[in-house]
């Protein structure tokens, strides 16, 4: 096919490739319709992941708190199950002293949500915790259906735009729309899927930021895309922390492109109202800049030290004595704090630390870290929020996957070809790998060469830091159908496929390898679309 003859169709209602969009997007339709959680099916909460964000937007819709206390131990109809209990959560102590529970997710995203919920709720006259299957599918089909559509439809106009045979469109959008773990998570309430369509947009709009040339004169026209440059590339960060690699390159790769101080000036300028609204949602939802994770084995403001009482101060892994106990209450009383029970004490999370825990005058519970100092104890205010009582997070109850991977070696192999391998999960991106080589091998085309190489580099760095994570970190993204950490750079990996697809494409046994690793990709794709909050089966297979 003719690149003006692809041009000619880009707009056609009756394009087959366009009804192949229009069926899938039925079909997600009526997986958003039909979802419930098994086996009780009362919600559509398929997690903990999900159900940490639900019980974040039934509390800002309903209670206008983040606290998510009173929909944790809420139960099905036969109260069997708890229906929106979450090991996703944190518990926070407040100024008053007393313990609450949050979710452990960054809170834009859910505050986004709930200005959503709430207007729906209104529309059902139920309350989403009164109603979860009728609002929460509601939810689901704005939120989460048409973006995806929306981007499906985009997808469908670049397609015609740079491909120009009509059996690898075909092809390419048969992977666009059933090939990705991005379809997998239509069906539920996740961070990726917003990433990622912003990342695409970010795209978009990096071309529109390109194709405005190197001209000294800035229009409006050029300013509004930059700006939206800096939106979109921020709010791919604040879904996905890690596209902070992204935003950050896209500084000097707009520079580079467009020899504009004043331009890419303005782009960053479109950053700062996500980052704000990143904050300000962080503070208020927890009275700290610091997102929940950031607080995760974190000593809290040290209050004092006591001298040791053990003989041999070289014992590191030494419990506090009766004496040091002694000496720990005293200084807490010195402290303004008045114990009404014996102080006890344990190991906690955080290793060579020890919790010191009492009842004060009020019946409320206060726990202190206590850790070796050279020839002190020092005693820290409590600020590990994944360290309470029963918490899934201490080291005795985590379970599986959760376990986290002791050698990095396996777990690279892993994350790249094995049980949660980005290329053995979807073996279509290997088509997408010699499409970078071939865009990395054409520098004359100054920006497909540049936005190779910036995708290539944001890519290798986001692999190699979560490969290099601690061993609490290397869990491949928890129970999940496939390396979720990266689901938010596959529309960056679509850019190679075109070129990909017309270098594999040239002979028969080429043809063969796209078809095999097509069907092989939409496979593993598929298999979870009940629930895509499942290990994959390979991760079974392989345990």
């Amino acid at each position: 096919m003719s690149e003006h003859a692809s041009q000619s169709r880009t707009y056609s209602l009756f394009d087959p490739l366009l009804v192949l969009v229009l069926v899938a997007a039925v079909i997600q339709l009526v997986r958003i319709l039909t979802v419930a959680a098994a086996p009780h099916g009362e919600t559509p909460f398929l997690s903990a992941n999900d159900r940490s964000r639900w019980c974040t937007i039934a509390s800002l819709t309903e209670d206008g708190s983040f606290v998510i206390d009173r929909f944790l131990d809420r139960r099905d109809t036969s109260n069997k199950f708890r229906t929106w209990y979450s090991i996703d959560m944190v518990r926070k102590t407040e100024t008053d002293g007393s313990e609450h529970y949050y979710s452990s997710k960054p809170p834009l995203l859910s505050v986004m949500y709930a200005a959503v919920c709430s207007p729906i709720a209104t529309l059902w006259n139920r309350r989403l915790s009164d109603a979860p299957l009728e609002v929460g599918r509601t939810l689901l089909l704005v939120t989460q259906w048409l973006p995806m559509t929306l981007f499906w439809i985009g997808c469908w106009m670049w397609i015609l735009r740079s491909v120009h045979d009509s059996w690898q469109q075909m092809i390419l959008l048969s992977f666009v729309l059933f090939g990705t773990f991005l379809t997998t998570f239509t069906n539920t309430i996740n961070n990726h899927l917003p990433a990622a369509i912003s990342m695409a947009a970010s795209l978009v709009l990096l071309r529109m930021v390109a194709g405005s040339g190197t001209e000294q004169t800035t229009s409006w026209r050029s300013i509004r895309d930059c700006i939206l440059l800096g939106i979109a590339a921020s709010f791919t960060a604040a879904c996905d922390l890690p596209a902070l690699a992204w935003a950050a390159i896209l500084i000097p790769l707009v520079w580079l492109l467009t020899r504009s101080i004043s331009r890419t000036a303005w782009m960053v300028f479109g950053m700062l109202p996500v980052a704000l609204a990143f904050a300000v949602t962080n503070w208020i939802a927890y009275g700290d800049l610091k997102p929940p994770y950031a607080h995760r084995e974190e000593l809290g403001t040290r209050i004092t030290t006591i001298p040791l009482s053990i003989a041999d101060s070289s014992q590191t892994t030494q419990e506090p004595t009766a004496t040091d106990l002694a000496a720990i209450g005293k200084a807490l009383l010195g402290a303004n704090e008045r114990i009404m029970a014996p102080i006890s004490i344990q190991p906690a999370r955080r290793e060579n630390t020890w919790e010191a825990s009492f009842k004060t005058e009020s019946d409320l519970s206060k726990r202190f870290a206590v850790v070796r100092d050279g020839e002190n104890w020092a005693i820290h205010q409590w600020n590990d929020w994944y360290d309470y009582p029963k918490s899934y997070w201490l080291p005795k109850n985590k379970r599986g996957v959760d376990l986290g991977e002791p050698s990095i070696a396996r777990y690279a192999f892993h994350v790249l070809i094995g049980h949660h391998g980005v290329l053995s999960l979807t073996p279509f991106w290997l088509c997408s790998i010699v499409g970078l080589a071939a865009m990395l091998r054409q520098p004359s085309d100054r920006y497909r060469f540049l936005l190779a190489l910036a995708i290539m580099s944001v890519t290798t760095v986001c692999l190699a830091f979560y490969i290099s994570r601690p061993l609490i970190d290397r869990n491949y993204g928890g129970v999940a159908s496939g390396f979720r950490w990266m689901f938010w750079l596959i529309p960056a990996w679509f850019v190679f496929l075109p070129e990909g697809l017309n270098q594999v494409s040239r002979s028969w046994m080429g043809k063969a390898f796209i078809m095999a690793s097509l069907l092989i990709s939409i496979f593993w794709a598929t298999i979870p679309w009940a629930n895509p909050w499942q290990s994959p089966l390979l991760f079974t297979w392989f345990s």
